[in-house]
């Protein structure tokens, strides 16, 4: 309880703390006014003041953790994928991949972007954090439910039956993961990294062990859905557990106070909606118009191309948009921890783009199996854009640090644009390859170009900053591309193991010789292979 009085009359007032009403005045002179204005004690939970020193440094230290547990993700993640692929067969896997992207984009929706307000914002209260705790657990329940609703109507829609309970199921994961959203948000608000990494990798680790288990006792693509469901559910536990907040009870007078918030987010996931909705669009229209085995190709192929950026990439987004959030103020600053981003990002990125483009008809027999082969061409060019997701995801988290959540909107918008053109081709005749082809070459040639620009206009970035981060290792990758295309068609009765060496001979030297030019990256690298190895 907190105390106040009136200024006019002298009357002393009791109220909680979540409470602001203004009081009448009882001697009739007017309202009553606050002597002292106190503020909710638990809203220091939220002060990360501290926090702006050093900040390019902290920023550095966490990445380098997240790149070391992202890559211990990645082997989980790609064993469990070589393993399930054998023990689920494409056309079973298929019946999963039609219910998933749907479910993914319910999940957005519960999220609603509101995480990112939490982390961007340099003051933040506790009242504002229920608020948006409780919105996101209405729409995870909206969203859920909608799911369970339309698993009739879905599976009408695509003519298979086993679809309607895939999406029953999928929609507690929708709820998790609205649950989830403002424990995440507090926990990269506080940059608490260690927290957020280790907490998430028991448990990716321990669904994955339960959906090979199930998968091997034979339950086929319900092993994949349990893999979603678990994995929602114990990450729940344990940031729930390990995060020392409560919401308090809601109270629908505080959504006027959290408009700013809502708008912020609702544009956040109005941009997600329509990225997601960019992925989805190829796996749902080729399922309806070819058969669960072509939507299975794809969908594998677009998950493995999107694997690195999903695991290894994507959690750096707990370091850098609160460490831009935090010094949205000083350009200089801003600029130079988005160049040190950058470069990092390329020496992940790149590397892996350019072997996973040329060397695809190796990398699916091996990954996935020979039942699998049809895919390696869908997979190769959708891996090509592997070498512009550095600019996508810098550019995406310093809009969103600089408040600029409007711009994330337009270029999702047009990334919805370029599918539907690249889906046209399915209506003269094309094929599933074609469709990615043309997503490539729409994205490297339209997409880009307009995210730099939005980028340099509406945030502290300039075309200095953008080509030193970016253009000049895309240039690199380039001459990786050639060289190995050119060694690996001079190689001739050499074997896919003889011409997969050379190729990443040719990378490695390559990028080698770009960290070695430069003594900051020289020196993260060292440190990264240290952590990793501690780990280990």
């Amino acid at each position: 309880m907190r105390k106040s009085s009136c200024k006019r009359c002298g009357t002393v007032y009791r109220a909680a703390w979540e409470d602001r009403q203004i009081f009448r005045c009882r001697n009739a002179k007017g309202s009553c006014q606050m002597n002292t204005v106190q503020t909710d004690p638990r809203d220091a939970f939220f002060d990360v003041s501290a926090l702006k020193a050093g900040m390019e440094s902290r920023a550095g230290r966490a990445s380098i953790l997240v790149l070391a547990m992202a890559g211990l993700k990645l082997v989980l993640h790609l064993g469990s994928t070589i393993v399930l692929a054998r023990l689920i067969p494409p056309e079973e896997f298929g019946i999963a991949s039609l219910a998933m992207p749907i479910a993914v984009i319910a999940m957005n929706l519960s999220q609603f972007g509101l995480a990112q307000p939490i982390v961007q914002m340099p003051t933040v209260t506790h009242r504002l954090v229920s608020t948006l705790f409780w919105v996101n657990l209405l729409l995870g329940a909206l969203f859920g439910g909608a799911l369970v609703a339309g698993s009739g109507a879905a599976a009408r829609f695509y003519g298979v039956p086993e679809v309607g309970p895939v999406f029953a199921v999928l929609g507690l994961s929708v709820v998790m993961t609205a649950i989830l959203t403002q424990y995440i948000a507090i926990l990269r608000r506080k940059m608490h990294i260690r927290l957020l990494e280790y907490g998430a990798l028991a448990a990716f680790a321990l669904s994955v062990a339960a959906a090979v288990v199930a998968a091997f006792l034979g339950a086929s693509y319900w092993a994949v859905i349990l893999q979603q469901v678990l994995q929602g559910v114990l990450t729940v536990a344990i940031f729930a557990f390990h995060t020392p907040w409560l919401p308090s009870r809601p109270r629908l007078r505080d959504l006027r106070e959290a408009r700013s918030a809502l708008s912020f987010g609702g544009n956040v996931a109005l941009s997600n909606l329509l990225e997601q909705a960019s992925h989805a669009l190829p796996v749902i229209l080729i399922g309806r118009l070819y058969s669960p085995l072509e939507a299975g190709l794809y969908q594998r192929s677009s998950t493995l191309a999107r694997l690195l950026p999903t695991r290894a990439v994507s959690p750096l987004a707990s370091v850098f948009v609160s460490s831009l959030s935090r010094v949205q103020d000083d350009p200089a600053a801003f600029r130079s921890l988005f160049l040190r981003m950058m470069t990092r990002l390329n020496m992940i990125m790149m590397p892996i783009g350019v072997l996973a483009f040329t060397c695809a008809d190796i990398v699916v027999p091996v990954v996935l199996g020979q039942d699998w082969a049809a895919s390696a061409p869908i997979l190769a060019w959708l891996c090509l854009m592997l070498l512009q997701n550095t600019l996508d995801q810098g550019v995406n988290w310093a809009l969103i640090a600089s408040g600029a959540s409007r711009s994330l909107t337009a270029i999702s918008a047009l990334s919805l644009v370029i599918v539907c053109v690249a889906m046209y081709a399915i209506g003269n005749g094309g094929d599933i390859v074609l469709i990615a082809m043309v997503l490539m070459l729409s994205n490297t040639f339209v997409r880009q170009p307009v995210l730099a620009w939005l980028g340099i206009t509406h945030t502290h970035l300039d075309l200095e900053t953008v080509i030193r981060g970016y253009l000049l290792d895309l240039g690199l990758a380039v001459v990786a591309i050639v060289l190995v295309t050119a060694v690996r068609g001079s190689i001739v009765g050499g074997g896919d193991f003889v011409e997969l060496a050379a190729s990443i001979a040719i990378v490695v030297l390559l990028f080698a010789a770009r960290v070695m030019a430069n003594a900051e990256l020289r020196a993260d690298v060292l440190k990264l292979v240290f952590i990793t190895a501690a780990r280990r």
